[in-house]
């Protein structure tokens, strides 16, 4: 990223289920220095879903691997199952990305 203070944050998002529809997709769309350009999502209908919210140009993948192994991203938002969260985080840090992710972090 960018030193300057005019730099866009390129954000992907690992799962775009009804936890990140309802939790983060809201709070995206208020920063205006944030823009989301990927998006990771298990079934054909969520990306096509993510793809009708964020236009043509985001990239999609049906796997958070794919998403962060690309390139050009900032930092991953984590919105996946307990059983992949540490592993997606830990993949995005490997790749010096930022993670931003809500618990649980793993299965108990």
């Amino acid at each position: 990223m960018s030193e300057t203070s005019n730099s866009i944050v390129r954000v992907g998002l690992a799962g775009f289920g009804s936890w990140a529809r309802m939790s983060y997709v809201p709070l995206l769309a208020e920063l205006t220095d944030v823009k989301v350009v990927g998006v990771a999502a298990r079934s054909e209908q969520t990306r096509s879903a993510a793809a009708d919210l964020f236009g043509g140009d985001v990239a999609l993948y049906d796997g958070y691997d794919g998403l962060i192994a690309a390139g050009g991203l900032d930092a991953v938002m984590v919105a996946l199952t307990p059983a992949l969260n540490a592993k997606a985080a830990v993949a995005a840090l490997e790749h010096g990305l930022h993670v931003f992710m809500e618990p649980p972090f793993g299965e108990a």
